[in-house]
C-alpha cells in the first residue's frame, strides 16, 4: 500500500540530466529510427554498457564510462530531440508533476571528444531538447524548466559560450546554469564573473560541489552565489557547512542511488539524508542519472523509507521541499504547492 501511494503521489524533482536518463529500451529505438551503428542486440545487452550493474564497481570513474556509449546517440539533432520526449514519457509515468531537466549542449554536441568539430551545433541541441519538451508537455501533465550545463573541464570560453546559450533561450523555458564535471580539477571559483552576469540577466546557479570533493567546497560555491547545490553529501563532514546550509536554507539536490553508485557513500544506508533532514537542512530527492542507475523517483521515495525509515509524511514533506526548491516562478510555484497540498491532505500525508 505504502508504495502504491508513493508512486502515485505527485512528484517534484530539481537534479535529473537528460543524457543519463537514456534507458536501454530508449538507446534501442533511437539508434534504430537514425540507423547509428551501434552494435548493441537486446535491451539486456545494452544495459551492461550503459547501466551500473551489480558486477561494476562503486566509483565516479566508472558510472562517467557509461556515458561513453551514449554520446552516439547525439550525432542528429532529430535524434535529442526523440530522446527528450521518450525521457520525459517515462518521467510522466511516474507520477512527476514538476522536473527540472538539466542537458549539456557542449557535450551532446562533441565538445568533449572533438572540441574543433562540434556536430550537431550546441544551438540545435538547445532546440532540439526544446523541440521534445514542447511535444512532451502538450497534454499538460507535465511542467518542465531547463537548467544548462557548463562542464568544468571544457574551461572557461565554453562556459561563456554556453551561458550565452541559457540567456538566448530565457523565454523558452531556461531557467538558470549548473556548474557540473571534476570538481578536483577545475575549481568553481574559476567561474566566478560568468555566475555574477547569470545572476544580474536573472538566471539561477546551482553548483555541483561536495560530491567528489570537502565539505569546504559548498562554502565556496555558496560564496558563489549558488541559489541551490548538488549533491552536498560531503556536508556531513564538517559542522560548520552544515550550520551554514542551514543558516542559509540552501538547497540540497540529493541523489541517494547516484551516491551509492559514484562511491560517494559505501550504502544507501549509509547516506547523510536522514540526518541532514532531522537537523533542519533542506533537503530534495532525486534520481540524478535514472538510466544509467536504472531506478525511478518513485523508487527512491520507496528506498528511503525502507532503508532509512522515513515515515510517508516525512517523505511527503521532503517532495514539497523539492517543489520549494524549485527554479519556478512564485505564481506557478503557489499553484503547485495548492495542488501537491491537496493530495497530501486527501491521503492523510499532511
Amino acid at each position: 500500500m505504502d508504495t502504491k501511494l508513493l508512486f502515485k503521489m505527485c512528484k517534484a524533482e530539481v537534479h535529473r540530466h537528460l543524457e543519463g536518463s537514456i534507458t536501454p529500451a530508449i538507446a534501442i529505438k533511437v539508434a534504430k529510427e537514425f540507423g547509428f551503428p551501434l552494435s548493441w542486440g537486446n535491451e539486456k545487452e545494452v544495459a551492461k554498457f550503459i547501466q551500473i550493474t551489480n558486477n561494476n564497481s562503486r566509483s565516479l570513474l566508472d558510472f562517467l564510462k557509461k556515458f561513453s556509449y551514449i554520446e552516439p546517440l547525439f550525432k542528429q539533432g532529430e535524434a535529442i530531440s526523440l530522446i527528450t520526449e521518450e525521457v520525459l514519457a517515462s518521467v510522466k509515468k511516474d507520477n512527476i508533476r514538476y522536473l527540472e531537466l538539466r542537458f549539456s549542449p557542449f557535450y551532446m554536441a562533441g565538445a568533449y571528444s572533438n572540441p574543433q568539430k562540434l556536430s550537431p551545433l550546441p544551438q540545435e541541441v538547445v532546440e532540439q531538447v526544446i523541440k521534445g519538451v514542447s511535444k512532451a508537455v502538450e497534454d499538460k501533465k507535465l511542467i518542465v524548466k531547463l537548467l544548462i550545463i557548463i562542464g568544468r573541464e571544457l574551461g572557461k570560453p565554453f562556459a561563456w559560450e554556453t551561458l550565452k546559450l541559457a540567456l538566448a533561450y530565457k523565454k523558452y523555458g531556461v531557467v538558470g546554469v549548473d556548474l557540473a564535471g571534476d570538481e578536483v580539477n577545475y575549481p568553481a571559483d574559476t567561474y566566478k564573473e560568468l555566475f555574477n552576469k547569470a545572476k544580474e540577466e536573472g538566471l539561477k546557479i546551482t553548483i555541483h560541489s561536495g560530491e567528489a570533493t570537502t565539505a569546504l567546497d559548498i562554502l565556496t560555491a555558496l560564496s558563489l552565489g549558488a541559489d541551490r547545490i548538488g549533491h552536498g553529501v560531503k556536508a556531513i563532514e564538517s559542522k560548520e557547512v552544515m550550520r551554514k546550509l542551514v543558516e542559509t536554507q540552501t538547497p540540497l539536490e540529493l541523489c541517494p542511488t547516484s551516491n551509492f553508485h559514484t562511491g560517494v557513500v559505501s550504502s544507501l544506508k549509509e547516506h547523510p539524508i536522514k540526518t541532514f533532514f532531522k537537523q533542519g537542512l533542506w533537503v530534495t530527492l532525486n534520481t540524478d542519472d535514472p538510466g544509467i542507475s536504472n531506478i525511478s523517483l518513485s523508487g527512491e521515495y520507496c528506498k528511503l523509507k525502507e532503508e532509512l525509515d522515513f515515515s510517508l509524511k516525512e517523505l511527503f514533506q521532503i517532495n514539497l521541499l523539492t517543489l520549494k526548491a524549485s527554479f519556478l516562478s512564485p505564481a506557478e510555484k503557489e499553484k503547485l504547492i495548492v495542488e501537491f497540498t491537496s493530495f497530501g491532505e486527501k491521503h492523510g500525508l499532511i
